[in-house]
């Protein structure tokens, strides 16, 4: 969606929840919700939670009790309809509509949200289905809350959405609101669906990712190498078969006839897209023909050559499906021996930048580009905390939307809905809308995510994300290599005190019940790394003197952050289900 839709989306906002807003239909308690009769499996409990969500939000905010019903079991009048089917039969054509497109639209005073919703491919099973399938009509339903209701998701499940009370729920006149986002898959570890799909997390899709890594999925060791050990890699003399990180010997042709065979298997289960990746690390084949394909330029050019042979082939076996090629590691520069791909060819950039798209501008890819993000998870130094700026963010958001790529796949996300939850919302926000304001942004989080108390929290995340800056503001050069240096760095005892303040101070002003679960989940993240940058002071302290006096706080420091670290699980050693309160917190750390 692009920023003018994003200001007249606000502008609708406004006229929506003035009170006797001029040309609108008032939704009462003589509505229904019809949601489709079943289809695929996925798409039915999709549609069906979205609309059990919708009635629980209209009862919880404007106090209106309104009906789910089947297609089947609709006896006519005035309802909020869900689905491709209602629409067509209101007149409303969808046939432009492709994956994620959405439309809120109001004829003869109903309502209608719908999208051509599709299973993306072989309909799966468990909590996760649904991010398997394309489902535009549940993002118009998170968006007609957003607009209408003035709800927002600011967390996973029932805890992080924010549904303020309303006089009421007005929808203008012959509204057809369109929303086309740029983004055919947007996937991320999380899982719950109005969460994720409100917030421009999609879900696969048509798309089969391998987070990166095909060759381990179609290379296991454990079924092949007994068999087939000439398909590895030859290293040091020897063939090589690395349990769950296999690298294989490319120019051996029942090798490559093998992963033909397995792409095939994968566009055939429904996928759209699938991609193509090398394995982790540089222990990659030595045998003369795999290092002659890179043609003098090195290995990395020699399994683009290997790629590109392999897309070939699927484009003659199964026209109209795409291969997305990981750049990746070696393989991140544009190729050198070649300057196009086949027509079938997507290219998924990892580490996106101008640079690397600046690169890769000189080889034809007709696919277009995804791209692969390491800005959250466990994975950058910083760990299980905040790792990336607002400005970071918005800018990473606005080149993807500059160079209009059509996926993308967070490596590690949703780890800190706490600390972290203010930078996710902006970022997938941003995703959705690149021109919007990034302090308008974090300030609608903070009303939404912490009521009566948002000033407060507003204080803590300009705080924190100063410090964040900073990081970023570091050449990588001079950024600390080691943990302890890194946190001693970011969180010094008067950033700790400044944010230990901000966050205390919600939690006592704090009066509904969904707020001080949210602190909570602050409160937990917050006591990590003040536990975390305490250690590492303390550790500076003793280095520098080494005594018996400078040990024993360290020592004690230690000692509580393994109680809290032992807190969140239970005595099987499962991470506890629920968010602990903070009074919970408290216990647990002696406080």
């Amino acid at each position: 969606m692009k920023g003018t839709d994003g200001m007249k989306r606000m502008g609708l906002l406004a006229a929506a929840l003035a009170a006797g807003a001029a040309g609108a239909v008032t939704l009462d308690s003589s509505y229904v919700i019809v949601k489709p009769d079943a289809g695929p499996s996925c798409i039915d409990a999709a549609l069906g939670e979205a609309a059990g969500v919708l009635a629980r939000s209209l009862k919880e905010g404007a106090g209106l009790d309104v009906k789910v019903v089947k297609a089947s079991a609709f006896r006519g009048g005035k309802a909020i309809r869900l689905g491709a089917k209602a629409a067509t039969e209101a007149g409303i054509d969808l046939s432009a509509y492709r994956h994620f497109d959405n439309l809120i639209a109001e004829r003869d005073g109903s309502v209608y949200l719908c999208g051509n919703d599709l299973p993306g491919s072989k309909p799966k099973k468990g909590w996760l289905s649904w991010a398997f399938c394309k489902l535009p009509t549940v993002k118009a339903v998170t968006r007609f809350m957003e607009t209408y209701m003035d709800c927002r998701f600011v967390m996973p499940g029932e805890t992080g959405l924010d549904v303020p009370k309303v006089a009421k729920v007005d929808v203008p006149d012959g509204i057809a609101s369109r929303e086309r986002p740029q983004f055919e898959a947007s996937m991320a570890r999380t899982g719950d669906m109005m969460n994720d799909i409100a917030n421009c997390n999609f879900g696969f899709g048509g798309y089969r990712s391998f987070g990166g890594h095909t060759w381990a999925y179609a290379f296991r060791v454990e079924d092949h190498f007994e068999r087939h050990p000439e398909w590895y890699a030859l290293r040091n003399g020897k063939r090589r078969g690395v349990k769950g990180n296999p690298s294989i010997c490319f120019s051996n042709r029942e090798a490559e006839d093998h992963l033909v065979a397995f792409m095939v298997g994968q566009f055939d289960e429904g996928y759209d897209v699938v991609e193509l990746g090398q394995n982790d690390g540089t222990e990659y084949c030595q045998c003369e023909k795999c290092l002659a394909l890179g043609q003098g330029h090195g290995i990395g050019e020699a399994i683009k050559v290997f790629h590109r042979r392999v897309a070939e082939r699927l484009m003659r076996l199964r026209p109209g499906k795409k291969v997305m090629v990981i750049a990746y590691s070696v393989t991140l520069p544009a190729p050198q021996t070649f300057h196009d791909y086949p027509e079938n060819v997507m290219v998924e950039i990892c580490h996106p930048s101008e640079r690397i798209f600046g690169d890769w501008a000189s080889c034809k890819v007709p696919g277009g580009m995804a791209a692969y993000l390491y800005e959250f998870g466990c994975y950058p130094l910083p760990g299980f905390t905040a790792k990336c700026s607002f400005a970071h963010l918005a800018k990473l958001a606005r080149l993807l939307h500059a160079h209009d790529v059509k996926a993308i796949y967070r490596c590690g996300y949703g780890e800190n809905f706490g600390m972290e939850g203010a930078y996710y919302y902006v970022f997938n926000r941003l995703l959705g809308d690149p021109g919007r304001n990034v302090d308008a942004l974090v300030d609608d989080f903070c009303r939404h995510a912490y009521g009566n108390v948002s000033k407060q929290m507003m204080a803590f995340y300009r705080r924190l994300d100063s410090r964040l800056a900073a990081h970023d503001a570091l050449k990588r050069q001079a950024r600390p290599s080691c943990p302890a240096d890194l946190f001693a760095y970011m969180y010094t005892p008067g950033v700790l005190e400044s944010l230990e303040g901000s966050l205390a101070g919600a939690e006592r002003s704090a009066t509904d019940a969904k707020v001080k679960r949210r602190l909570s989940l602050v409160r937990r993240e917050f006591e990590y790394v003040k536990s975390l940058a305490s250690i590492s002071i303390l550790h500076a302290a003793y280095r520098l003197r080494p005594t018996r006096e400078s040990f024993a706080p360290l020592a004690e420091e230690i000692l509580k952050r393994n109680a809290m670290i032992d807190s969140f699980f239970d005595a099987k050693g499962k991470i506890k289900g629920s968010v602990p309160t903070e009074a919970d917190v408290r216990k647990a750390l002696g406080l």
